[in-house]
């Protein structure tokens, strides 16, 4: 989740970074909260269940870039301004289809223990 999420994350940004417009700059602020309520709730069901496993990054994975698929398209307004169109959606599709070969050619390793 961190993975695609920080991607997301960057990708949001590169707009504001690049035009620095009004527009650029709500996108930006949605993207950022998006971004940390979704690591946020990630932290606390991971610290519930004790890890989710390679099914369920998979799943987190997935809901991270579907949650700022559906925040990009929606444009929300703050003060009247609208955030900027998805610019980057090519660039964040090409680059998520990298991180689902990744995650999947990954998955037989075991995680790294805590218990040292």
């Amino acid at each position: 989740m961190l993975a695609v999420g920080g991607a997301l994350f960057l990708a949001g940004f590169r707009q504001f970074h690049r035009d620095g417009t009004d527009a650029a700059a709500v996108r930006a602020f949605f993207t950022s909260n998006t971004f940390l309520a979704l690591l946020f709730v990630a932290w606390g069901v991971g610290g519930a269940t004790g890890g989710v496993g390679p099914v369920g990054q998979l799943l987190a994975g997935a809901l991270t870039a579907g949650t700022f698929a559906w925040l990009w398209t929606r444009r929300p307004a703050l003060d009247g301004v609208t955030s900027a169109p998805a610019a980057e959606a090519d660039w964040v599709a090409a680059r998520l289809g990298r991180a689902a070969e990744y995650v999947r050619d990954n998955a037989h390793r075991p995680s790294p223990s805590n218990s040292d």
